[in-house]
C-alpha cells in the first residue's frame, strides 16, 4: 500500500537557472534606468555650464558696450567747437584718443564737472591668459597701469576679446557752415580732395565698434558661446576748422 503524497512533495524552489535569468533582467532594468539617470544630469550639467557661460559672456560684453559709449567725453567739449569765421582754433578735446591693439583696448573720458584735464582718467579693457580685465587705474606717463579681473578664471575661460572699428569710418562735413561759402572769397571746391583746405576743413568723424567676445567652460571646453554686439561712441571726433576770412 502507497503512501498518499502530501502538498509539501509537491512544491518545488525555483532552479539556479532560473534564478539566474531574473538577476539579468534585473540587471538590465536597473542599468537602463542607470543610463537615464546619468544622461540627466549630465544633460542639466551641460545646460547649466551653458547658462553660466551665456551669462558671464553676456554681462562683460554689455559693460564692454555701456563703458564704450562715453569714450572721449569732455566736459569742456564747447572749447572744441569750430569757428565759422576761423577767428579761433578749436581746442582739441584732450580725451578723443582711442588706443586699439591685439586683445586691448584703451579710451579715456572726464569723470568730474570741472575744467581740468587729467590724463590719468584712462579706462580699458583686455584679455590676459584667459581672464577678461579691466582696466582701473593708470599713471601720466602710461607706464604703470592697475587691471581688474571681470570673469572668473575657474569657471569661464575667454578664448577671444575682438573690438574693431568700422572699415570705412562714417565722417560728416561740415565745411557748408563756414562763413567764407556765402561769399566770394572761397567756395565748396576748395574744402574737397584736391582743394587747399582739404586736411583742415572741419568734419565729424562718427566712431562704432564691432565686439566680439567668445569662451569656453573651464570644466567641459565642448561648452562654447560667442557674443557679437555694435557699439556707438557717443561723443564724435570733431577736427578742422573754417579758413579766416
Amino acid at each position: 500500500m502507497r503512501a498518499r503524497s502530501t502538498g509539501m512533495d509537491s512544491q518545488r524552489g525555483m532552479s539556479v537557472i532560473e534564478l539566474l535569468v531574473g538577476i539579468a533582467v534585473g540587471l538590465i532594468v536597473l542599468t537602463g534606468a542607470i543610463k537615464l539617470m546619468s544622461d540627466t544630469l549630465a544633460s542639466n550639467r551641460r545646460l547649466l555650464l551653458e547658462t553660466r557661460v551665456n551669462q558671464d559672456l553676456r554681462a562683460a560684453a554689455d559693460l564692454i558696450v555701456r563703458d564704450l559709449r562715453r569714450a572721449g567725453y569732455w566736459n569742456n567739449a564747447i572749447s572744441g567747437m569750430f569757428s565759422t569765421t576761423g577767428s579761433t582754433a578749436p581746442a582739441p578735446n584732450p580725451y578723443r584718443q582711442i588706443e586699439l591693439g591685439a586683445d586691448v583696448i584703451k579710451y579715456s573720458f572726464a569723470h568730474d564737472s570741472n575744467d581740468t584735464v587729467d590724463t590719468t582718467e584712462w579706462a580699458g579693457y583686455r584679455l590676459n591668459d584667459g581672464v577678461l580685465e579691466f582696466l582701473t587705474a593708470r599713471d601720466a606717463t602710461g607706464d604703470s597701469e592697475q587691471w581688474q579681473p571681470l570673469t572668473d578664471p575657474k569657471v569661464l575661460r575667454v578664448t577671444t576679446l575682438t573690438i574693431n572699428p568700422l572699415a570705412t569710418p562714417r565722417v560728416v562735413e561740415l565745411y557748408t557752415y563756414c562763413a567764407c561759402l556765402t561769399r566770394l572769397t572761397c567756395s565748396a571746391a576748395d574744402f574737397q580732395a584736391s582743394g587747399p583746405y582739404e586736411s583742415t576743413r572741419p568734419r565729424m568723424t562718427i566712431r562704432q565698434f564691432d565686439i566680439v567676445v567668445a569662451g569656453e567652460a573651464v570644466h567641459d571646453p565642448a561648452v562654447r558661446r560667442e557674443i557679437r554686439q555694435s557699439v556707438r561712441v557717443r561723443n564724435d571726433r570733431l577736427d578742422g576748422n573754417c579758413p579766416t576770412v
